[in-house]
């Protein structure tokens, strides 16, 4: 598992990202707009959705993580679950942005039923796929590369969002934005089925080896719990994802309501995708210099400096706006190098601590907790929303206008502060993984 990984299946790795960041991107920056200025779902209610689907994840989640755990086929234990998996998650992801002719409650009960078989099949093909990491190699330095890589195909996938989505949707809704976005939604997951499967094709898993043994959801959390470096790294993932959920639902509202241009949203999300693209490979070698830990609290640290300025200058130009955007998404580009590279390595902390090795338990939780905090998150900045009284497609105080920003500026700042927090007191410093490694080859 020490081996070098060829390049062409590190790309193939990376493509798989790409089409499983195709729908993460688009559900992250336009769902809840969605749901609240073309569907009408008042923005409490659609709140309600993403809380309501992160306890259904809580409930539904563990099952996938020990099917896969038990899975052992001649093509591997995770490229079955991605290639028999991107077919429903590409219907699923078309029904997300669907506008039933209902209304009230029964609107509201379709809508949630769309959003959770999203939830499910996401999960099916993005768990495999994020656990191959762990699978591929055990050299952190390799891991860095591919967690690069992953994130350099990510902004790709957000620059096409970003870029594509408002155009197709105006050609393809000739003038009706629910229209529009459903027929965007389809060729969306028509493309990112495609990568999907180029990646099932590209990627090679190792040998298994001598099994673990099977493990049952009543011991997850006394072997969870003996695994330091995994509790820490999805602390810091609940603080860095409000953060994120902050400035990403932000961006739309904040061009619509206080620079006034709704229009140039997409370009300022576009550019802001570029220089994510852009600063991945450079934050990868970054990490490689200074460790992952280093990395992530660096990447904090600047993004706590980008928020103060934005209080200072509280910009309401489309080029000040812009910038402040491309500056955070450069922001939350390096710490999802870190969080992505560190998650491999806490496997093998764990098994060195517990004997067990259980790639898909703890990416399989990883990405649980990952959804829940998005959820949540998604659902305290709506309630933010509600509560500053904003409402729909309505004029927007000068007042409210102004809370948009600053309720962004709070939630975002608590949150790189508390990843700061919690990445500071990971066992994982630097040198302290290779030497796990070694231990393990040892035992």
């Amino acid at each position: 598992m020490n081996a070098k990984i060829p390049f062409h299946r590190k790309l193939g790795y990376a493509a798989g990202d790409y089409g499983c960041n195709l729908y993460w991107q688009s559900s992250t920056f336009f769902l809840l707009y969605f749901y609240t200025d073309i569907v009408g779902i008042p923005v409490a209610s659609a709140g309600l959705i993403y809380a309501f689907a992160s306890i259904f994840d809580v409930l539904i989640d563990p099952i996938m993580w020990i099917l896969m755990d038990r899975t052992n086929t001649r093509w591997g234990r995770y490229r079955p679950w991605m290639m028999f998996g991107a077919g429903p998650l590409a219907l699923s992801f078309s029904l997300l942005y669907w506008s039933p002719a209902s209304t009230g409650l029964a609107l509201f009960l379709i809508v949630s039923a769309t959003h959770l078989l999203f939830r499910i099949s996401y999960t099916i093909v993005g768990v495999p796929l994020a656990s191959l990491s762990a699978r591929l190699t055990a050299d952190a330095r390799e891991r860095t590369t591919l967690a690069s890589l992953r994130m350099t195909f990510g902004a790709a996938a957000t620059v096409t969002i970003g870029f594509a989505t408002q155009p197709l949707v105006q050609v393809l809704g000739h003038g009706d934005a629910g229209r529009g976005l459903a027929r965007t939604a389809i060729l969306i997951a028509i493309a990112a089925t495609l990568m999907l499967l180029i990646s099932v094709r590209a990627v090679r898993e190792p040998p298994l080896g001598v099994p673990s043994p099977t493990l049952n959801l009543r011991e997850c959390p006394r072997v969870i719990a003996a695994n330091p470096a995994f509790l820490s790294l999805v602390a810091g993932l609940i603080f860095a994802t409000l953060s994120t959920t902050a400035i990403t639902k932000s961006l739309i509202y904040y061009f619509k309501y206080v620079v006034g241009d709704e229009n140039s949203a997409r370009y300022a999300l576009a550019a802001a995708a570029v220089v994510s693209l852009m600063s991945a490979p450079a934050w990868g070698a970054i990490g490689k210099k200074i460790g992952k830990r280093a990395l992530w609290l660096s990447s904090a640290s600047f993004g706590l400096i980008g928020l103060a300025l934005f209080l200072i200058l509280r910009p309401s130009s489309v080029l000040g706006a812009s910038l402040f955007f491309a500056w955070m998404q450069v922001i939350t580009t390096g710490i999802q190098v870190g969080y992505w590279g560190t998650l491999p390595d806490t496997v093998e902390f764990g098994e060195w601590r517990s004997g067990r090795r259980l790639e898909s338990v703890l990416f399989g939780l990883f990405m649980l907790i990952q959804k829940a905090a998005l959820g949540l998150s998604a659902g305290i900045y709506s309630l933010s929303l509600s509560y500053i009284g904003y409402r729909p497609n309505l004029p927007v105080a000068s007042e409210t206008a102004e809370k948009i920003g600053l309720i962004m500026a709070l939630l975002s700042g608590i949150g790189l502060v508390g990843s700061v927090v919690a990445t500071w007191f990971s066992p994982l410093r630097r040198g302290v993984h290779e030497k796990i490694v070694t231990l393990l080859e040892e035992r």
